[in-house]
Order: structure tokens, then sequence, then C-alpha cells
């Protein structure tokens, strides 16, 4: 690629940001950290820019280094960082299409730590779209399909069972996993929680088994310790394995449901899987049950015996649901 003069230096509002960014969260707390970072020690990787001039005002559109600019927008680094000079605060790349844009930029961001489930999840979708994978369900075949040829060196052979996603196809989905370092499992619930509903979405965070839903205001500090703070604005946080078992619920509202007894109750994930069972296997709709759940709910265990036995002889099929309530509350 051939320099002309006018690349060398660039202003850092003539930077159109990535139409294709997946990310959507930006923890204001880590980019103040990051801000003072640069701030105090410079800017250590260039930003990575495409050269491209337009009527919109922007001579550039970034391809990689979004929390590094919006870091170096900040107060503490207006006055260092207005003028961007290439080779220190960026440099720029060629891409073929927008195409190759677009998938650079998912690929990059999916490798990145600190990426949200839900974007994250959102990003390999996009991903996978561009393979000809069109819905959850299809990627959901691809992705497992994907898994047993990674482990067993087996695809099954293209049918209407599998979506006849071919096996090249397959290969395809396996690679981009394996360059997000997702694995099968991980990547299948990355997909599921993108049918949850939006503002669900984004309180789901990657956490430990065994994790329940937490409900502390938090931020990391500059030193990486996690500490409380005023004003978290999403609320509580769900651990994805949650999200994996909400995800499995076709019905906003019985999602609701389901999420707001875990966070009253303190429900392990798999209190909650029990619970979810047991609504799928009854097959109820959701107005019934949570009103028979409401019900079940105000009788105390020590309640006496024949307000139990008139609550399961009128409502029969609420039966294994009492059950299973008596016995994840004991």
């Amino acid at each position: 690629m051939n320099l002309k003069k006018e690349m060398l230096e660039l202003n850092i509002n003539e930077i159109r940001t990535n139409p294709h960014q997946p990310r959507s969260y930006f923890d204001d707390g880590k980019l103040q950290i990051l801000g003072e970072s640069i701030h105090e020690h410079g800017l250590n990787t260039p930003i990575e820019l495409v050269w491209d001039v337009r009527n919109d005002g922007k001579k550039a559109t970034l391809k990689d280094g979004e929390r590094r600019v919006r870091a170096m927008k900040l107060p503490i680094n207006q006055k260092g960082y207005t003028t961007l000079h290439y080779g220190r605060e960026y440099i720029i790349v060629e891409v073929k299409s927008d195409a190759d844009l677009e998938y650079g930029c998912l690929i990059a961001n999916c490798m990145r730590e600190d990426l949200q489930p839900v974007e994250k999840g959102r990003a390999f979708l996009k991903i996978l779209e561009r393979r000809g994978i069109k819905d959850i369900d299809m990627a959901i075949n691809s992705v497992n399909r994907a898994k047993d040829y990674v482990d067993n060196n087996f695809i099954s052979e293209p049918s209407s069972r599998n979506y006849f996603v071919s096996k090249e196809t397959i290969k395809l989905v396996a690679k981009d996993m394996k360059m997000i370092g997702v694995s099968g499992t991980n990547a299948v619930d990355l997909l599921k929680i993108t049918r949850l509903p939006k503002d669900i979405q984004k309180k789901i965070f990657f956490a430990p088994p065994n994790t329940k839903i937490v409900t502390e205001k938090m931020v990391i500090n500059r030193h990486g310790d996690m500490i409380q703070r005023k004003g978290n604005d999403r609320g509580e946080l769900i651990p994805i394995s949650f999200g994996r078992e909400l995800a499995r619920l076709n019905d906003d509202k019985i999602v609701r449901f389901f999420l707001k007894n875990a966070l009253r109750r303190g429900w392990t994930q798999r209190k909650l899987t029990l619970m979810i069972n047991d609504f799928l296997e009854k097959k109820l709709s959701p107005d019934a049950y949570i009103e028979a759940y409401k019900n079940c709910c105000d009788k105390s265990i020590h309640a006496k015996n024949d307000e139990i036995n008139h609550l399961m002889l009128t409502m029969d099929k609420m039966s294994s649901t009492l059950t299973s309530w008596r016995t994840i509350t004991d």
C-alpha cells in the first residue's frame, strides 16, 4: 500500500466506528481505567484503520480498537490525543471488501475475553450466517456436528434432520470455533441465550459452575480487584448456565417468572433446571402455571394436610410441580 501525505496524521474525530462492531456494552469503569493507563504510559498497541474517505466528514473506518478510541476521547486524554499519528497511534490496513472487514471484526472481537456472552453469541451467529446458516436452530445443529468432527473426526451426511448443511460448511464452522476459542458446548450456550428477551440478555455473564445470580453492584478497579460501586446499570448479573436453562422456555412471561423466583429464593442452576423440567413435562400454559405455583408457594410446608390435599386434588396437573417445589425448598 502506498502511503499518501494525508494519511500520516488524522484527527480522532475523522474516524468512523465499525458498523459491524458486535460489542454494544462498554463498561464506563473499565474505560476510565484504560484511559488513565493511556494517559500515564501512552498507547502501547496502535488501532487499526481502513482508509476510506467519504462524504460524511470521516477519512477512515475503524477495524480494531474501539475501546482505545473511546478511552482516548475521555477528558483526561483530549489534549494529547486530538491528532493521531501514523505508526504511533494507528496503522492502516487493507481489506478486499466490506464482507472481509465484517468477518475480521467479528473474529477479532469474539477472541476478546471481556466481550459479554450475548455479544459473543450474536457475533458468532453472524459468522455462521456468512456460512449460509440462517437461524439459531440450524446454527445449534451445525455446531453440534462440528463438535463431532473435532472430537471424533466424523461428520454426518447432510439430510433434512441437519438442514442439509454440507460437510464442507461444517469444517468451516469448526475452524471458526477454533479461531474464536469456544468449544461445542460453550458455542451452543452462546447461541441459545440470543433467544432471551434483550433486557435479560445483557445481564448474562461468564461465571464458574454453581455460581448464583449476583445482585451486588460491582466494578473492577485499576488493580483488577472486584469492588462494590453505585449505579450498576445492568442490575442483577445472571450466570450463563442460568441463561441456558431460561432459553429453553418459549414464553417471555414465564422466563421472567422463573428468573424472578430464582433471584428471590436464591436458586442454584440445578434447582432452576428441576423447575423448568417440571414445567416443560407438564406443558401447562404460563398463566396456569404461575397461578398454581403462587398458590403453592403461599402454602407452608407444615400446612394442614387437608389444604395440601385439596390443592393437589383441584389441580391434578400441578402435582408434579408441588412435589418439585417441596423437594427444592427443603
